[in-house]
């Protein structure tokens, strides 16, 4: 077909052929559509990032990719495309409830992969299962996938796995139910205001999170943790996500914030010569019996090119309970 032509009717065809596994090659070329069906079995495959984009049409309704279905999801996955919409630098112009990959009507998501893909200008990148109200990602699994611009990143909900994802210029990065979530191996959270946790519906729900290994750079909220959760082995590039000067009257910066008990943060490295958050580490205190046992130890602080195990200046930790 003609690529300026909306070509969803003739991915839906496809899909039609038959109700088990199957695969569509998306050809090369840049193709409009929206609606595309995920289901059970069903694989979309392009031709890399280079050579196959999906965008959505004019005025668009609803999500690129979405699901119709309830229940369990066991099998399928996006592939090898690169995935537009209109929106720009932190999700400026995209168009609410029209995402990159939605998987919201399941209400678990027992295998679904999403690989070598480039997703760009939606409101959410990745929104993942919804049903029954929580919905749990528990085999949501993004391997080598950049999301760049969108309002949200990453929407997860209980138990996703993300390996060598990068999130970049999101208002918020990773969000949602993190619960039980694994953030590992080449992550990176690059120029978003809230980079792991943060939104309004989805504050203190990072609990139980395993985070290891992965960067964040100049986010004005690095990663906010809830009970149970720890951050090993991880860099902290310091700064504001503006591109230019930092806006006058922002906020103070800050790399982890510990909003829970018996949270773990060991052996990072916070901070450049050139670039520092205002505050690295801040513990906050929500009821008197929270935040007992947060563990801050092992760490580098980097400020002015100087190094050190613990400046007080780096620690913000109103409460005695915290080991510091």
């Amino acid at each position: 077909g003609n690529p300026n032509d909306d070509q969803s009717a003739a991915f839906a065809q496809a899909a039609a052929v038959h109700a088990g596994p199957m695969t569509i090659g998306v050809p090369v070329g840049t193709w409009k559509a929206q609606g595309l069906i995920l289901r059970e079995g069903l694989y979309y495959v392009g031709q890399g990032i280079e050579a196959t984009t999906l965008t959505l049409p004019d005025s668009p309704t609803t999500s690129l990719f979405r699901s119709t279905a309830g229940g369990e999801l066991s099998s399928g996955g996006v592939l090898s495309m690169r995935l537009s919409g209109p929106g720009g630098i932190h999700g400026t112009g995209h168009v609410p409830g029209c995402h990159g990959i939605d998987l919201q009507t399941y209400s678990r998501v027992w295998a679904f992969e999403v690989r070598d893909v480039l997703i760009t200008g939606f409101d959410r990148g990745v929104n993942g299962a919804h049903g029954g109200g929580l919905g749990d990602d528990r085999w949501l699994v993004l391997s080598n996938v950049r999301i760049w611009q969108c309002y949200v990143g990453i929407y997860g909900n209980e138990h996703p796995m993300l390996f060598g994802v990068e999130v970049r210029q999101c208002y918020h990065g990773i969000t949602g139910r993190l619960y039980d979530v694994t953030i590992m191996g080449g992550v990176k959270v690059n120029r978003c205001y809230t980079g792991i946790g943060g939104m309004a519906d989805a504050r203190c729900t990072n609990i139980n999170a395993h985070i290891q290994g992965i960067s964040i750079y100049r986010c004005e909220t690095g990663i906010i943790l809830g009970n149970y959760s720890s951050v090993r082995a991880s860099r902290f590039t310091g700064g504001h996500p503006s591109a230019s000067s930092r806006p006058p009257g922002s906020p103070a910066t800050r790399d982890i914030v510990a909003e829970g008990s018996f949270i773990d943060i060991t052996a990072n490295r916070f901070g450049t010569a050139a670039d520092q958050s205002d505050i690295c580490v801040q513990v906050v205190t929500a009821t008197a019996s929270n935040h007992r046992h947060v563990n801050i130890s092992s760490n580098y602080f980097l400020h002015g090119g100087e190094q050190s195990s613990k400046p007080v200046a780096a620690i913000d930790a109103p409460n005695a309970g915290a080991a510091v």
